[in-house]
């Protein structure tokens, strides 16, 4: 028998579902072909910073790229749902991590500007980075 369980609404679409096949737990998510405009892009540029880690990672658009980069890589972003990414698809990525990747998840203000992201991997969820430039206003 196969139960499937569509995930709550996320942004007005089920994004996330959930498969019971004989007792086996499948998870699916919604494949979407998007693609990044110029003012999109730009709102994701920049250099963010995280506490907890006392980390720092940029975010840059190059050759048609956006690409996140920090003290072992810089790696491609890919557009998974609007404002979240993967990334994790790079050489230098596959050796350090298993071929593991992690997930981005950018956070908007109300005056719907991007203000930081939340870095999620199998090792670490939400791990809260905000936009530097953001820091001094």
């Amino acid at each position: 028998s196969v139960h499937i369980e569509f995930l709550p609404l996320e942004k007005g679409k089920y994004l996330r579902l959930k498969i019971d096949l004989n007792d086996q737990q499948l998870d699916g998510e919604r494949i979407e072909t998007l693609s990044l405009s110029g003012s999109m892009v730009q709102a994701y540029v920049g250099t963010y910073y995280s506490e907890e880690l006392a980390s720092v990672y940029s975010i840059s658009y190059k050759n048609g790229k956006l690409l996140l980069s920090h003290r072992r890589a810089e790696e491609p972003l890919l557009i998974k749902h609007e404002d979240e990414f993967a990334t994790g698809f790079s050489e230098e990525a596959r050796r350090w991590r298993g071929g593991e990747y992690a997930r981005i998840k950018f956070l908007r203000d109300r005056q719907n500007r991007a203000t930081g992201f939340l870095l999620s991997m199998p090792t670490a969820w939400n791990v809260r980075f905000r936009k530097v430039d953001m820091l001094r206003n």
